[in-house]
């Protein structure tokens, strides 16, 4: 996708996570500097799932957004104009918002995006937030080694993770399954 200046879905403007994202794609868009890539999504998708969420309509919204003010100013209008969510209302919005896309009905549009975008092998990548932020350049792709290998050990050394497991017995005499303990140690140089 185009490198352009739009905020993180994740960054909050008061409590809420998109609406600054919102905001900016349509400041752009108003200015001629929107790539054509966002153009077939402004006021859908998840900016029509903002809009409905504060009762406001989207349209109402642009003219709102374009006659000016702070990020703070316009949602305090669209709080005015649509509804003020509690507390509670921000808590499931915010995380219906982050895990968009992890095992929902976007996933299937998820996986898609990321073939398109060449991304399939990133499967640090399990929701729309983390699509938009890699694809933007935000979430760079992880350094990914085998567990218990160093990210670069010298040659010809070896490392490895022990691994002991033991069994404690109860301190009662009533029956009770024994407890299990995995202890990794810290990985030794052979």
């Amino acid at each position: 996708m185009a490198s352009v200046a739009l905020r993180s879905p994740s960054e909050k403007v008061g409590s809420l996570f998109y609406f600054g994202r919102m905001l900016d794609k349509i400041r752009l868009h108003a200015k001629g500097e929107l790539p054509p890539d966002y153009h077939a999504n402004l006021g859908k998708g998840f900016d029509e799932k903002c809009a409905n969420f504060l009762r406001i309509n989207y349209d109402q919204l642009v003219e709102r957004v374009k006659s000016g003010g702070t990020d703070e100013e316009i949602l305090q209008s669209c709080f005015d104009r649509g509804q003020r969510p509690n507390e509670n209302d921000v808590y499931v919005w915010n995380e219906f918002m982050r895990k968009r896309g992890w095992n929902d009905e976007v996933s299937e549009i998820l996986e898609r995006r990321k073939k398109e975008a060449g991304m399939t092998d990133r499967s640090d990548i399990q929701t729309a937030f983390q699509f938009i932020d890699a694809d933007e350049g935000r979430l760079p792709k992880p350094l990914s080694k085998p567990f218990g290998t160093p990210r670069s050990a010298p040659s010809g050394l070896f490392y490895s993770a022990r691994v002991s497991i033991r069994s404690a017995r109860p301190k009662s005499s009533s029956v009770k399954p024994p407890l299990l303990w995995v202890e990794r140690t810290r990985r030794t140089l052979l």
